[in-house]
């Protein structure tokens, strides 16, 4: 596959919002850290107190960001090459890591299982794509927000592609 320079800016794009989010989503974390720290130094407890409930929280949201951006830079980076084994590796490693994390129903889960589909679907393993695409669908269905319609639509159109790849042509 040949990339325009068109696409290759837009890939460029992508990685550099990837790459933005994690950095600002780190220097929050961080700066909520070095803030709590700076509250109990000067015996603010309360407050300081507060911070330290806050900081897990909010560094479970931070770092599935981290996880799930470092997974699409390296489907940016490797699906024109055709790497399709090594974005595979890198999002069921992402995915595994997720499963430690009580914040599943975000909606991180269902996109990361659509291009680990992709992935999968490009290499040839029909199966694999679709108990990803089926459980991403699963996922989004769940949430009813205006904003996952397109993603369903997309899950469900992914889903009929295999089906017909599988020679389904009832259930495509």
């Amino acid at each position: 596959i040949v990339l325009t320079d068109k696409a290759k800016k837009q890939l460029g794009k992508a990685n550099t919002t990837n790459y933005v989010s994690i950095f600002l989503s780190v220097a929050v974390f961080l700066f909520f850290a070095f803030g709590t720290f700076l509250l109990l130094q000067s015996g603010d407890w309360f407050m300081g107190g507060a911070y330290v409930l806050i900081l897990p929280v909010l560094g479970m949201f931070v770092y599935l960001n981290v996880v799930s951006r470092i997974a699409h830079i390296s489907f940016n980076n490797n699906y024109y090459k055709r790497r399709y084994s090594k974005i595979i590796h890198d999002y069921k490693r992402a995915l595994a890591l997720m499963e430690v994390c009580p914040f599943q129903k975000l909606p991180y889960k269902a996109s990361m299982l659509s291009h680990l589909g992709l992935a999968e679907l490009y290499k040839g393993d029909l199966e694999a794509a679709e108990d990803c695409f089926e459980e991403a669908l699963m996922l989004a269905q769940r949430r009813k927000k205006e904003t996952n319609n397109v993603f369903t639509h997309v899950m469900l159109y992914n889903l009929g592609y295999v089906w017909l790849k599988m020679g389904n042509l009832p259930k495509a």
